[in-house]
C-alpha cells in the first residue's frame, strides 16, 4: 500500500484523535504535521546541531550592546523571559502585570498551543522595560515606534542582524532568538 493510501485510511475524530480507519482502533494522537512516521517517507532534512544552541555570554554581550532598540527588544524578552517569536510580537503592556512575589509577570495567551501563559519577569527586564517608552500597546515595536508587521518580519530582521554579528565574528553560528528562550528556562530553573 502506498503512503498516500495509508494516510486516507488514517484521519482524526471529532477529538482530534488520529483513528485507524481500517483496524478501527485508536492510534497514538500525532501532531497534524506529522508525516515523517509514514512508511515510506524519508526525512526532509537533517537538523543543523548548531542551530538553536545555548548562547556564550561574550556573544549575548556583543549582541545587546551592538543592538538597534527593536531588536533590543526582542533579545531581552527572549533571554529574561523565555518568549518565543510569535510571542514576542504579540505581548502588550496589558499583559505585563504587577505579581506580588517576582514584582511583574507576563500572563498571556500562547500563540502556539493557545495556552494560558504566566511568566514570572526577571529584574534585569524589569528595568529595561521601566525605561522603554509605551509607544504602542504592543511591547515590541520597530524603531519608529509601530508594532511589527508581522512574526515573520521581527524574525528576519533578528536573523540578518545575528549574521552581521557573526560575520564580524562577534558571535558564533548557530546563534538565534529561539536560543535566547532556553538561557531564560534555565535561569527560571535555578
Amino acid at each position: 500500500m502506498r503512503p498516500a493510501e495509508m494516510a486516507a485510511l488514517r484521519r482524526p475524530d471529532d477529538r482530534g484523535v488520529v483513528v485507524d480507519v481500517q483496524a478501527g482502533s485508536e492510534a497514538k494522537q500525532q501532531d497534524r504535521h506529522d508525516h515523517q512516521s509514514l512508511p515510506g517517507m524519508d526525512k526532509a532534512h537533517e537538523a543543523d546541531p548548531n542551530a538553536n544552541r545555548e548562547w556564550h555570554p561574550e556573544e549575548w554581550t556583543a549582541a545587546i550592546k551592538a543592538a538597534p532598540m527593536e531588536i533590543k527588544i526582542a533579545l531581552m524578552l527572549a533571554r529574561f523571559a523565555g518568549l518565543r517569536g510569535q510571542t514576542i510580537v504579540a505581548v502588550g503592556w496589558k499583559q505585563y502585570r504587577d505579581h506580588d512575589l517576582t514584582g511583574k509577570c507576563f500572563r498571556f495567551v500562547a500563540a502556539k498551543n493557545n495556552e494560558n501563559g504566566f511568566v514570572p519577569v526577571m529584574p534585569e527586564l524589569q528595568s529595561f522595560l521601566a525605561g522603554l517608552n509605551r509607544s504602542s500597546t504592543l511591547i515590541a515595536v520597530r524603531d519608529g515606534g509601530s508594532p511589527w508587521a508581522s512574526e515573520v518580519d521581527m524574525q528576519t530582521r533578528v536573523s540578518h542582524y545575528f549574521r552581521d554579528l557573526e560575520r564580524k565574528g562577534l558571535i558564533g553560528a548557530g546563534t538565534t532568538l529561539h536560543g535566547l528562550c532556553g538561557v531564560a528556562e534555565e535561569a527560571r530553573r535555578e
